[in-house]
């Protein structure tokens, strides 16, 4: 059956909350002109934010776990649940991005007051949205306080006219089939908006943008449909359903709602599990440590096998000071593996390295430049400048990124070489973490007017051009704590190389001898598994492997934990778009633009004091 087909007996509802949504789109589109796509924005801000929250696995996972099917079934419904929050989120993210850029360019009150609007109806939505899942999955009994906010917070909705006449009827604890239903409905009053809103864009960007989020908001009310209809009112699946019936409806709208294991022929090369080799040494072995694990691990096969040009995904743009170099792969380190590349036959080997931040605050930051400071000058491969490589590439599925290193998607064999240091969102920035900056700049993906975030950026790079094989250079000085990632004053002397073929392999044997043998404690290891299934897949750890000895975890006190769920969020958001807080640069190299201010230079010492953002002192 074509998902198409499946329309579930939901007129009257479906009706109202067009009915709604067609008497909200008027009273826009009686404002004066120049207010409709700002106003159409903030609806669809809201009203995304509102299912990104509602589909949050937190909050609909138990539901979805008590239904009384098999495990096989229950799983097939976390995904597609999982997989709709996760475009919800993109898209309430992107519509913050668009309002945020369309303001003028202006400071202070000015700037201020319309960003807070903003961020005020994005919170409204968030509200909205956890009111909707507690009140329609939690039952009084189970959940308490919550369930009874959760009520009030319905009837003062109702009172301020928020609820349209309808829909309070349908935000009460019931089955499953039925908040399918709903769900259904408010999809289509969002095809509706997006509709009406593409009539008015004029920006080809805008438009393609819309246009897929509209093509998103389609599959998520088919992919409803489907659910409603296989599931009757006691939470069994309908008579005449099957699992096998059930995925193909699925497979029908969209394979992408299926666990990664059901989709046909896809992600051979990622996730996949694979033998990681784990290499010790002394001081001074460093050269070959990287070599034997090189060995052990079968690159030479993997390289003889696949002749021609070869792309390494290196990082040393974090770089600040030469005194301090526990926070970007060693040059040395890039020395060998070049070596050893071309001794098994690579045509060419390219480090690929990509613009930060700090470029807008220091001179002589360029890729080049910064390559030169630190050492990264051999014969044996050449730098290439991810600004001045990418180009166009579809991604099937995500937002707005459009772009990928040229380089890195025509190598005949891509290699990602990480440094092993502490970070506050993902535990520690390793290969997954490398690919945001692969197709644009790091920042454009970091801030609060962002249309999309590192992570998923990082992903559609994944899907399109996903490595061969990985590297951590976990080799001292190793930028240790919850900030490592901006350097470290206090470095780890740990001492050992990761690796292996599968990246997501490779990352998991870290973060298991870091003290996490549960990787999906990284939020980008959760959504990594999301698109590529990656928490069925085998990892065989060989070599050397143990606990990090000397290495301080992010999470390994209250204090460290305090900065690392505080420290992200600050950054994005009130740090100036990264101004407020860099670490001590070395200014003979990289001199200041401009005066920062005395604020500015006040907050950045105190940071560089408090959390070691400055070079070992003697």
């Amino acid at each position: 059956m074509d998902a198409s087909t499946h329309r579930p007996n939901n007129g009257a509802l479906v009706r109202t909350l067009l009915a709604d949504t067609e008497r909200e789109l008027a009273e826009i589109m009686a404002s004066p002109q120049n207010e409709w796509l700002p106003r159409l924005t903030l609806l669809a801000l809201e009203r995304e934010q509102i299912a990104a929250v509602a589909y949050s696995e937190e909050l609909v996972s138990e539901r979805i776990q008590s239904l009384p099917v098999s495990e096989e079934c229950r799983e097939l419904v976390s995904r597609i649940v999982k997989w709709t929050h996760r475009d919800e989120s993109l898209h309430a993210q992107y519509m913050r991005g668009v309002l945020l850029h369309s303001l003028p360019n202006v400071s202070g009150a000015k700037r201020v007051l319309p960003t807070a609007s903003i961020i005020a109806r994005q919170l409204v939505g968030s509200v909205s949205g956890w009111v909707s899942a507690v009140s329609h999955h939690h039952s009084t009994e189970a959940w308490g306080v919550r369930r009874i906010v959760s009520a009030g917070a319905i009837q003062l909705g109702r009172l301020a006219g928020r609820i349209p006449d309808g829909l309070e009827d349908e935000l009460s604890y019931q089955g499953f089939r039925r908040f399918c239903l709903l769900n259904v409905a408010l999809e289509e009053t969002a095809v509706l908006s997006y509709e009406r809103t593409i009539e008015l864009l004029s920006d080809p960007e805008q438009v393609e943008a819309f246009t897929r989020i509209l093509e998103d908001e389609r599959r998520h009310a088919q992919v409803f449909a489907v659910l409603a209809d296989a599931f009757d009112d006691d939470d069994q699946l309908a008579p005449g359903m099957t699992f096998d019936l059930l995925v193909e409806h699925v497979r029908a709208v969209s394979p992408w709602f299926l666990p990664a294991d059901l989709r046909e022929g896809r992600h051979a090369t990622f996730g996949r599990g694979s033998l990681v080799h784990v290499e010790r040494g002394e001081d001074g072995e460093r050269q070959q440590a990287l070599e034997r694990a090189l060995d052990a691990a079968g690159l030479e096969a993997l390289v003889r096998s696949n002749p021609g040009p070869i792309a390494v995904r290196c990082h040393f743009m974090l770089g600040y000071h030469k005194d301090d170099l526990s926070n970007i792969v060693h040059p040395e380190t890039m020395e060998t593996l070049a070596r050893k590349l071309r001794e098994w036959g690579a045509t060419d080997v390219a480090v690929v390295e990509t613009p930060m931040a700090y470029d807008r605050f220091f001179g002589n930051r360029s890729v080049a430049e910064v390559a030169e400071y630190f050492g990264f000058t051999s014969p044996l491969y050449r730098i290439v400048d991810v600004g001045d490589d990418a180009r166009d590439v579809h991604f099937e599925r995500g937002l707005v990124s459009t772009r990928v290193s040229a380089t890195w998607a025509d190598a005949s064999l891509r290699i990602v070489l990480s440094k092993l240091r502490g970070d506050p969102s993902e535990i520690a920035h390793l290969s997954l973490a490398s690919f945001c900056g692969i197709g644009n700049r790091t920042d454009e993906h970091l801030y609060t007017d962002r249309l999309i975030d590192h992570r998923s950026a990082a992903l559609m790079i994944l899907d399109v051009a996903p490595p061969d094989f990985a590297v951590v250079d976990a080799w001292a000085p190793v930028a240790d704590g919850p900030l490592g990632v901006m350097g470290c004053h206090k470095p780890s002397d740990v001492r050992r190389f990761y690796a292996g073929e599968d990246a997501f392999s490779v990352d998991a044997a870290v973060f298991a001898d870091m003290g996490f043998p549960d990787p999906f404690g990284s939020e980008l290891v959760r959504q990594a598994d999301q698109w590529f299934g990656a928490e069925s897949r085998p990892i065989d750890v060989v070599g050397a492997p143990g606990p990090l000895e000397n290495f301080r975890a992010p999470q390994r006190g209250p204090w460290y934990r305090f900065i690392s769920a505080t420290a992200a969020p600050i950054y994005f958001h009130l740090s100036g778009r990264g101004r407020l807080f860099v670490p001590e640069m070395d200014t003979d190299a990289f001199p200041s633009i401009d005066d920062p201010g005395l604020l500015t230079r006040l907050v950045r010492v105190a940071a560089q004091r408090l959390f070691g953002l400055h070079p070992p002192r003697n």
